[in-house]
């Protein structure tokens, strides 16, 4: 709708570095909108003209790992330690949450009533 137009490597970098941070991305598409002078955008000129707005949080990193992301949740560990974050405190979090998903597997494994155990 702003007139841009962009390869698909440039794309996939600006989902990357606004990742869910919805209001980043709609500041970014209008300052690309100004910036682009109606020429196609491509990776390298992407990468120069958009700041990594994304913003993580512990219950996205256990999302990732339960849903077996690892470029993701690796991306997401790296953003939050550059953010000064303690992570090997949050992967105790993870790690909590792998144990409790394990054990609801076994449950389920012996024909348990998962919800139940919810």
């Amino acid at each position: 709708s702003r007139g841009l137009k962009a390869d698909r490597d440039a794309v996939q970098q600006l989902a990357e570095r606004v990742d869910g941070n919805l209001l980043a991305a709609a500041q970014e598409v209008e300052k690309l909108a100004l910036l682009a002078n109606g020429e196609t955008i491509d990776l390298a000129r992407m990468e120069s003209l958009v700041a990594d707005s994304a913003r993580y949080d512990v219950f996205r990193v256990i999302d990732a790992a339960l849903n077996g992301q690892p470029a993701q949740l690796a991306r997401m560990l790296s953003g939050l330690k550059a953010e000064g974050e303690a992570v090997p405190a949050l992967l105790g979090m993870v790690v909590m949450e792998l144990q409790r998903t394990a054990a609801l597997a076994r449950i389920e494994v012996r024909g348990g009533n998962i919800a139940a155990e919810f």
